[in-house]
């Protein structure tokens, strides 16, 4: 997280004191996790470190900065991509829902855009989980948002880094080629 406040109070949690609820953390309940204040745009870690990297709602937050918000998210996604290792995945939930125009916008501008720059080399696998606009519980009820296409509320992200044979990966080092990314769509 960027906020030393909120990383100060999950340190604290961690380390006995009472969680939100008022019970006490219990250590052998508690997966130990360490907390850093860190810029996630920027982040001091080799590439291929990690097996999962889950996004919260940052990339939702950074696009409310209507001069720097995309590039930031792009910068994001990018170091996500340079950090995951093969194999790994990517989970994001955001707003950004890419059953609808505006979010299989973000898909192409930002998410794929972000996950080539961080590794010009591996393949993706994206799925994209979300409310189905078919949904008998949301029905016709649903709201429509502002372009008058259902709201279909947040999404899912799940994405995985592809290794590629190496013949592949040196062919695409060589000529400046482009990963391949293939998308699926879930509705509930």
């Amino acid at each position: 997280d960027y906020s030393k406040n909120v990383i100060d109070l999950l340190v604290n949690q961690q380390h006995g004191e009472k969680g939100s609820n008022g019970k006490d953390f219990h250590k052998d309940d508690t997966l130990a996790v360490q907390f850093e204040v860190l810029d996630a745009r920027n982040l001091p870690f080799k590439e291929s470190h990690f097996d999962l990297i889950m996004d919260k709602g940052t990339l939702d937050a950074m696009l409310s900065d209507k001069k720097e918000g995309t590039q930031n998210c792009v910068k994001i996604i990018s170091e996500a991509s340079r950090l995951l290792a093969n194999g790994g995945y990517l989970l994001i939930v955001s707003h950004l829902n890419a059953c609808n125009a505006e979010g299989l916008s973000w898909v192409e501008k930002v998410l794929l855009t972000g996950l080539r720059n961080g590794d010009k080399i591996s393949d993706w696998r994206i799925e994209v989980h979300s409310g189905d606009e078919n949904d008998v519980s949301g029905g016709d009820d649903a709201a429509d948002d502002d372009d008058g296409e259902k709201d279909l509320g947040p999404a899912v992200y799940i994405i995985q880094k592809v290794a590629v044979p190496d013949d592949k990966a040196k062919m695409r080092e060589s000529c400046q080629g482009t990963s391949k990314a293939s998308i699926k769509f879930f509705g509930y």
